[in-house]
């Protein structure tokens, strides 16, 4: 096989030219080597595949099959020096095979292809130690690699207690725009199913539960005991559906002509003070208020935009779920451990009521909670088990309208 250090600097000089042409041999490169995927990918072994994937990206050296195509492509790409490209038709790569095995239910091979990535470091031949293992060792710390192994998370058996809520809250993954299709089509054909299902099943529990029909009770779909969802009842007959909506609504009308540190004073208040549960007045009120007082201190004399309306709401969310996107925050840690879970959640509630688009990163931020606690103790995961079922449930009520009959 021709060096490769050669075929880029061939490649290099025969490439280059103006702008067009640099844009167009890109974007035929890279269908090339999505174009050869997908067709392997229906039509060889899953088994091969992956030796062949091996062999395009790990060690080119073993590629015995005689698809110099996709190898010369690849090296095209490396010869134009544009690792955001390299990175954007890697990513791609990866969501054509991880797409066709989830459809085809080949579970087990998304696993050995994240285990290839995870063991490059021993794996490149001498003739290729260069600028191709920089970029795939640098897409390995990048947030993309980071959604892909989440995404293969999800495929393991549901043995894993955190699944089952990581797969209906990924949800938000798939209406980024900026995400590649491939990779909008994977979330959406995974989590929509589940979440109307989920849906489904929690409304038809609520309003039968209290049926005196034994035969007529279905399976409650939570786990959350009788008791919890009994108070969840008891809450959403004192408030309908639309009260927390209108209070927000409220909030947002009288608070649109005002500068940035009185709104964040006013969403102080609007934030602890709940009928319901009154426990985050008692526990965080000096934790929270402090934090919230010194944010974004710089605008307090300005006014109040959409921009820095979501910032806060993104901020604050982190505050009381995790700080650094990897542990819980101490906020957290002080309710939960409080039994303080409904107390949580209605503050959570009340934040996405006046900022709708707050919702992904709230629904990032439990995911990334789930993945804490994913080896923790029986007690920790029963405890955060318990706030995300009430999440759940309580957004599929005030939030995304999920209509539900009080008997």
């Amino acid at each position: 096989m021709v060096n490769s250090a050669s075929l880029i600097n061939q490649q290099q000089s025969k490439l280059l030219g103006n702008s067009n042409q640099e844009s167009r041999t890109i974007e035929q490169a890279q269908e090339s080597i999505y174009r050869f995927l997908l067709d392997i990918v229906k039509l060889w072994s899953a088994e091969d595949v992956l030796q062949e994937f091996h062999c395009l990206f790990i060690d080119q050296q073993q590629d015995n099959s005689g698809n110099s195509e996709p190898i010369q492509a690849i090296n095209e790409l490396l010869a134009w020096n544009n690792e955001q490209e390299f990175h954007c038709t890697f990513r791609r790569c990866f969501y054509i095979l991880l797409n066709n095995w989830k459809t085809n239910k080949k579970d087990k091979y998304i696993h050995q292809l994240i285990e290839i990535l995870s063991n490059t470091n021993n794996q490149y031949s001498s003739s290729n130690t260069g600028r191709l293992k920089l970029w795939i060792n640098n897409f390995l710390n990048t947030k993309d690699y980071e959604q892909i192994k989440l995404f293969a998370s999800k495929c393991q058996s549901q043995a894993n207690w955190s699944d089952r809520y990581t797969s209906n809250l990924s949800g938000t993954q798939s209406n980024n725009l900026r995400k590649p299709t491939q990779q909008q089509v994977a979330f959406q054909d995974r989590v929509k199913p589940m979440q109307h299902r989920s849906k489904f099943d929690l409304a038809m529990y609520m309003a039968r539960s209290s049926s005196s029909n034994f035969n007529n009770q279905p399976r409650n779909p939570t786990q959350l005991s009788d008791e919890i969802l009994r108070l969840i009842k008891v809450i959403v007959a004192k408030r309908e559906p639309s009260s927390y909506a209108n209070i927000a609504n409220t909030f947002i009308k009288q608070n649109k002509a005002i500068n940035y540190q009185q709104f964040k004073q006013r969403l102080h208040k609007y934030l602890i003070y709940a009928p319901e549960s009154t426990e985050l007045v008692d526990t965080a009120k000096v934790n929270f208020s402090q934090k919230l007082a010194v944010l974004d201190e710089k605008y307090h004399n300005q006014n109040l935009t959409d921009v820095l309306l979501m910032r806060t709401c993104n901020r604050v969310i982190s505050y009381l779920i995790t700080e650094n996107h990897r542990t819980p925050s101490a906020l957290f840690n002080s309710l939960i451990s409080q039994g303080n879970h409904m107390t949580l959640v209605i503050a959570l509630l009340k934040i996405v009521l006046i900022c709708k688009a707050s919702r992904p990163h709230l629904e990032t931020c439990i995911t990334q909670l789930s993945s804490y606690y994913e080896n923790a103790p029986q007690t920790e995961v029963k405890s955060v088990t318990n706030f995300i079922e009430i999440y759940k449930v309580m957004f599929a009520i005030y939030v995304d309208n999920m209509s539900v009959k009080l008997n």
